[in-house]
């Protein structure tokens, strides 16, 4: 198959994918947030510490805000546009250390990599730091064999510098293997020229984000360091001592069967003088081992890289008479897996638009605990977000006081407050005494089926879905994201505002049988 037409058939195949099983009612928390920030900057704020969430993907959406498009055609766009780059990228990088059939082999495996599509469907930074990181290895790669590249290779670096934290691990080690390996570049203009415009892209972005934030929060620099100065807090601590509670995470990888394929295409490439590459792959991995949280999506960087290795890996062992067969087999899988994910994602907190559309002709502040970024966002109101805390052996300990003792190995609380976190054995209860309710000028109350089934867990599971049918020797725990059909209310604050004189039943708002949110005028302060 010709490049061109290789390269158009795998974008028509994502559209299709994406349009169909696109989560139309399925919002990220963290997506929630970036949609909220795109509108910010179009009123002149930024609700967020530059270094918490880099201000690329609000940019882009501010962009599309002046363009005059909604949140909705926004959600749907973006994502979108990064897949695409992701899969070109991929196979031009791929191409470029490889040849071309690796590339078509990377492109596929990218395709049918599960966690592509799980985190590829939503407004993150996630999949853009792949693109910009499949771009700078190519235009790296490229300076080779022309200095001209560094212009390009210093405006990818540019944008890179205002995606993600954990981007700057590959400019630090390109720079450093420029100084130990090729410091004839040095010599070179194009190379100042490069890194100027790098530096002037993230300091115009940081400036004028520092300009127009409303809120501070603590920086990532401060959390790398807490990291840094207490071993407990690294995951090679929590390992060996048996903390290690991320261990989910990379055991999902292990579950990606073309994974076998990895460890052949890493030995070729290392034969080939592809070190810098596979170095880099294993420090980003051994990095955020030692300082960061692990998640799937942590090393969403890495997809590409991945993708290649399990590509060279197959060239690798071709000739083998079962290799080709066994590929098919195990991309076949791979590509279910990714469908079964969208699925799961598709039927997930699936009121938010209902309710926005809901809230969007009540007059006056609104309290929700239901995705309140969303929510602002989606139809620009005042939208304040319950204070929750938990509920321990008759103490009520503040959310914000147990996250931080979680993540703070040195805290004294914190082997109690790791053991909450999350806990469904411990109950969640929204702070709504009647002086919160006055000092914040809250007029309506939005109660939640999903928070009411994360503060009323019960031990009831669902069956997942494949396309059309559902997998009936699989049986999955609801999560507050997805509730047992006709779920009723129980928690102490449905009773509290069912039964107070101060708060009126205006509305109820269904999906098909299931009630999922009511709505609570505040009568009397």
């Amino acid at each position: 198959m010709k490049q061109n037409n290789f390269l158009l058939f795998l974008l028509l195949l994502a559209s299709i994918i994406y349009i169909i099983y696109y989560p139309r009612h399925s919002i990220f928390p963290d997506e929630s947030k970036y949609l909220l920030l795109g509108k910010e900057i179009t009123d002149g704020e930024y609700s967020e510490d530059f270094f918490h969430r880099m201000p690329l993907i609000p940019l882009s959406e501010a962009f599309f805000y002046i363009l005059g498009l909604n949140v909705d055609a926004i959600k749907f766009l973006i994502p979108l546009i990064f897949i695409y780059l992701a899969i070109l990228t991929t196979y031009l990088l791929a191409k470029e250390i490889c040849d071309k059939n690796v590339a078509q082999i990377s492109a596929i495996i990218l395709v049918v990599f599960p966690f592509f599509w799980r985190w590829g469907t939503k407004v993150l930074a996630d999949i853009p730091l792949l693109v910009i990181t499949n771009s700078l290895l190519y235009f790296f790669i490229r300076i080779r064999e022309n200095n001209r590249f560094f212009l390009h290779f210093g405006i990818v670096m540019g944008l890179g510098s205002i995606t993600k934290l954990s981007f700057f691990i590959l400019p630090l080690l390109l720079y450093s293997y420029i100084f130990m390996r090729r410091r004839d570049l040095l010599k070179a203009r194009e190379f100042w020229i490069g890194s100027g415009f790098a530096i002037l892209i993230f300091l115009f972005s940081y400036m004028f984000i520092h300009f127009i934030t409303v809120e501070i929060e603590t920086s990532q620099f401060n959390k790398i360091g807490e990291h840094l100065i207490d071993p407990k807090q690294n995951v090679i601590f929590q390992i060996i001592t048996g903390r290690f509670s991320s261990a989910k995470y990379l055991a999902k990888l292990i579950l990606f069967p073309l994974i076998i394929f990895t460890p052949f295409g890493i030995f070729a490439l290392y034969k080939k003088g592809e070190k810098l590459l596979i170095f880099y792959f294993f420090l980003f991995i051994a990095l955020f081992f030692l300082i960061w949280h692990i998640r799937i999506r942590t090393f969403s960087p890495l997809y590409s890289l991945f993708s290649l290795f399990v590509a060279q890996g197959y060239f690798e062992l071709k000739k083998k008479h079962f290799i080709k067969i066994l590929f098919i087999i195990l991309a076949v899988i791979s590509f279910l897996d990714a469908i079964f994910l969208l699925n799961l994602d598709s039927e997930s907190r699936w009121g938010a638009d209902i309710l926005a559309k809901e809230i969007t002709h009540l007059d006056g502040n609104i309290a929700s605990e239901y995705l309140p970024d969303y929510l602002k966002a989606k139809t620009s109101k005042e939208v304040i977000p319950f204070k929750i805390y938990y509920e321990v052996d008759g103490e009520r300990i503040p959310r914000e006081e147990v996250q931080s003792g979680f993540k703070n190995a040195s805290h004294p609380r914190h082997e109690e407050f790791r053991r909450i976190y999350n806990n469904p054995e411990y109950k969640r209860y929204p702070y709504l005494e009647d002086e919160w309710v006055r000092e914040n000028g809250v007029d309506y109350i939005v109660l939640s089926i999903y928070e009411e089934w994360e503060r009323e867990p019960t031990g009831d599971h669902f069956h997942p879905k494949l396309g059309p049918f559902e997998i009936k020797f699989v049986k999955r725990p609801y999560s507050n994201g997805r509730v047992p059909p006709d779920y009723d209310f129980r928690s102490e604050l449905y009773y509290r505002l069912e039964d107070s004189e101060k708060y009126e039943k205006i509305g109820e708002v269904y999906r098909g049988s299931q009630r999922i949110f009511i709505i609570y005028e505040v009568t009397s302060r």
